[in-house]
């Protein structure tokens, strides 16, 4: 069994914290400052979660607050047998875009059997369904986005719901499917 089927069939009960990653290439764009203050807000509300942010790039000047708050950190690019693990030991993963257009982070997190939370940013809404296969926050905010990380670490029927979402579409919504659609798109184009 490869790891993405280990953790499509890892469905999350609630009998530990819940155990979220934030994760890919350290750009400004990824909101890494917003998830840190997501971060911040649910510690202050009392709710304990495992969080992994994993990926090479400037961490924004966010390292201390990560430290702070128990955040395990990977600060280096990751090779593929590294990501397939993280995604196998996570839960969901945690997209706090504060612009995109589609992200290679939410295939691979969905192809793996991973619900997302995602920011309502962008192509993210078009791979994000809202209660079906991840949890869509109301604004980019960190209010909004704890809202949601909230939700699924408290609601372990919610989080059992997203994951047959996710397996539901899975094919489709996945890498092959993400790739699919981008070449899809560029014969589109060229034609």
């Amino acid at each position: 069994m490869t790891h993405a089927q280990k953790a499509a069939h890892a469905v999350w009960h609630g009998e530990r914290p819940l155990r979220l990653l934030f994760f890919g290439r350290m750009m400004d764009y990824k909101g890494l400052p917003l998830f840190v203050a997501a971060l911040d807000e649910l510690r202050t509300k009392g709710l304990i979660i495992d969080v992994t942010v994993a990926g090479e790039g400037d961490l924004k000047g966010q390292q201390q607050r990560l430290d702070s708050l128990g955040v395990a950190v990977v600060n280096r690019w990751l090779r593929d047998d590294e990501l397939s693990s993280l995604l196998a030991t996570h839960d969901a993963v945690v997209l706090t875009h504060i612009e995109a257009s589609q992200s290679g982070c939410a295939a691979a997190a969905l192809g793996s059997g991973l619900p997302v939370i995602a920011t309502p940013v962008g192509g993210l809404v078009e791979q994000i369904i809202h209660e079906v296969n991840g949890l869509v926050a109301q604004r980019v905010d960190a209010a909004a986005v704890a809202r949601q990380i909230a939700r699924m670490a408290t609601e372990p029927a919610l989080y059992r719901g997203l994951a047959h979402g996710v397996a539901r579409q899975q094919q489709a919504r996945g890498m092959r499917g993400f790739l699919d659609n981008m070449l899809g798109a560029i014969a589109w184009q060229t034609t």
